[in-house]
């Protein structure tokens, strides 16, 4: 079956980029929650949401925190160990996405502050393989916004029809869903290529 795919649209953490759910573990959260939990409520706060959008910064956001939630630390250590809860590129994607780069155009679009996405632009960049890049805190806006994914559009020259967005966050893909893209839940890196073949972009025989 011929594939109307005309251009794909990659978030980051869970997808691309391997995220350390341990390291939310952390005496922050006085609750039972698990540390997948943990991180999604620490991504659903208003204050994480503000940092995420670029409305405020990386110190702001570490001062803030830590005088909400009464913890002993200094605002450089907090950032440090914020910055660690991301690991790094999975193995393989910049092989799959070399690979897929011959065929479409690709974008990434994350929900990501300005602590995590320099080295991680950086290594995108050095790849070659990646054509567009959308991080929320220097846009304005995040996803599941409907307005983020029009902009994404606009910007790439395609139609939301023929592209094709895959995140690990069902919200997201519902967003990207109701402003016209064609989308499929990834919950990691192992996933994309059976997402993909749903649109018969089959890895190694475009």
């Amino acid at each position: 079956m011929h594939s109307n795919i005309s251009a794909l649209v990659f978030d980051l953490g869970g997808v691309l980029v391997e995220l350390n759910h341990q390291k939310v573990n952390v005496p922050w959260f006085n609750n039972q929650l698990s540390a997948k939990a943990n991180w999604h409520q620490w991504l659903t706060s208003p204050l994480s949401q503000q940092f995420e959008r670029g409305q405020i910064s990386p110190s702001e956001f570490a001062q803030r925190y830590i005088r909400d939630n009464d913890i002993q630390m200094e605002s450089a250590d907090f950032l440090e160990h914020f910055r660690s809860w991301v690991i790094g590129f999975y193995p393989g994607a910049f092989a799959l996405l070399k690979q897929l780069s011959q065929h479409y155009p690709i974008a990434v679009f994350s929900n990501v502050t300005a602590v995590h996405w320099p080295p991680l632009y950086a290594q995108m960049q050095d790849s070659g393989s990646v054509s567009y890049f959308f991080a929320s805190f220097e846009l304005g806006m995040a996803k599941p916004d409907p307005a983020s994914f029009e902009h994404v559009a606009n910007m790439m020259g395609h139609d939301p029809g023929e592209i094709l967005f895959v995140d690990d966050n069902p919200i997201n893909v519902e967003g990207a869903r109701l402003t016209g893209f064609q989308a499929e839940i990834v919950p990691g890196f192992d996933q994309i290529a059976p997402a993909l073949a749903k649109h018969s972009i089959q890895l190694g025989s475009q």
